[in-house]
């Protein structure tokens, strides 16, 4: 969590935050809500509580959802961003992996994510408690942003491509006896395009919270 008080005007970035709070696994089943739990090292469902059921159903693509439909709920995370906003910063930015909606991400499925050892694994419940696991945010879930985008678009916009031919042209200038200034600046050329690959880190997406 952030600090409990955060100076008003402060600006707020967080980079693959939101994706390690704790969420829950859902799943609609008819007119119900179930939600997973680990009994006897193996994954069961029960009826979700009436509250978070109505927080649910508020979203919208989530209120839409077909019969079997498994989804990520991240109401900590949305509580973790309501936190900073009543804080009044001057601005919110943050990175994270996911979709515009929770339908979305439903539909696409493999939004569970594990790792050990670096490693992406694939059952959360193959070895519980020896695994990290997060989950990509369905970002309608969150207190809606100010501006909402890919990665790639963001960083493009705050001047990605200006930077870049700083640097190509300061790696050219000292190319015949290159200094470690030159060095970091060429690097931005390759720094530049993970940061932008759309399968990769460019497919992340940014929300920008601005409040008035």
């Amino acid at each position: 969590m952030p600090p409990a008080e955060l100076l008003a005007g402060a600006v707020v970035i967080a980079n693959e935050l939101l994706d390690n709070v704790p969420f829950r696994w859902m799943r609609r089943s008819g007119d119900d809500w179930l939600e997973v739990w680990l009994q006897d090292d193996s994954p069961a469902w029960a009826p979700v509580d009436a509250e978070t059921v109505s927080a649910m159903v508020a979203v919208e693509s989530i209120a839409g959802l077909s019969d079997g439909a498994e989804f990520p709920w991240c109401g900590a995370a949305a509580d973790l961003v309501r936190h900073v906003l009543a804080a009044e910063p001057a601005l919110v930015v943050m990175f994270d992996y996911g979709a515009r909606t929770t339908a979305e991400l439903a539909e696409r499925g493999d939004w569970l994510r594990t790792y050990a050892g670096h490693r992406r694994g694939d059952d959360p419940f193959a070895v519980p408690g020896d695994l990290d696991i997060t989950t990509d945010i369905g970002w309608d879930q969150l207190p809606a942003p100010t501006s909402l985008r890919p990665q790639a678009e963001t960083l493009r916009d705050w001047g990605l491509d200006d930077l870049v031919e700083q640097g190509r042209e300061r790696w050219h200038a000292a190319a015949a006896r290159p200094d470690l200034t030159a060095m970091r600046m060429r690097s931005r050329i390759s720094e530049a395009v993970a940061l932008t690959d759309p399968a990769g880190l460019g497919g992340f997406w940014c929300a920008e919270w601005a409040p008035d």
